[in-house]
């Protein structure tokens, strides 16, 4: 779902925080202030994380009504508690990678990646224990970059991606990301014991490059 404009109509309901559709319904989903509504896995921020607005309106005084979006903070760390870090929100998208290299670094059939914008991301621990091996480029830059503990070898974001968005391991993530996959890319190389059961869109090399293209 799109977040969709401001609302321009002057019919606006009492008091709240509402959710706006690209129908521009107002759909009332908590009471009060926004910051009640703000707690990871309230209502509220389970709509901000799936890409709504959220609406304050204010019944008193309209004009200070706002257009916000709650975010809600999600923690991850290694297997061995040596590295923390924390997302501030998720941006997507969320993919399941098959390709060679992403199924190595799992060792499992595919890789689970969400991303989020870079200044969203921050370590809060163990900066020093992150490492990131660099494979040779096979076509077309950019390299392919792993990211992991040093000391239990957990697959981890790359602290030094230049990118807008930084691409999150999901198994790394302590807090569910209110975030679900979206589709699976690089099917065309994916491993032959591995047949894909779900409804979700699969793109091949050539079409996933294509569609970030866009």
């Amino acid at each position: 779902m799109r977040r969709s404009a401001a609302p321009s109509s002057p019919s606006q309901p009492s008091g709240g925080v509402f959710l706006l559709t690209p129908a521009r319904h107002h759909l009332r989903i908590a009471p009060g202030p926004l910051a009640a509504a703000g707690v990871c896995g309230s209502p509220a921020a389970k709509a901000s994380a799936a890409g709504v607005v959220l609406v304050v309106v204010s019944p008193v005084r309209p004009a200070l009504s706002s257009l916000r979006v709650v975010t809600c903070m999600i923690r991850g760390s290694c297997l061995c508690g040596a590295v923390r870090f924390e997302v501030d929100r998720v941006a997507g998208p969320f993919e399941l990678c098959h390709c060679s290299r992403c199924r190595k670094v799992s060792g499992s059939a595919f890789a689970a990646a969400i991303y989020v914008n870079r200044e969203d991301l921050r370590f809060t621990k163990g900066l020093e224990s992150v490492k990131t091996y660099e494979a040779p480029i096979l076509r077309a830059p950019p390299p392919y970059r792993a990211s992991f503990c040093a000391q239990c070898g957990s697959s981890l974001p790359d602290p030094s991606a230049k990118s807008p968005l930084v691409e999150i391991p999901a198994g790394a993530l302590d807090d569910d990301p209110q975030l679900r996959p979206d589709k699976h890319i690089y099917i065309d190389v994916k491993s032959s014991w591995f047949e894909i059961a779900d409804n979700l869109p699969q793109f091949d090399q050539v079409e996933i490059r294509r569609h970030r293209s866009r």
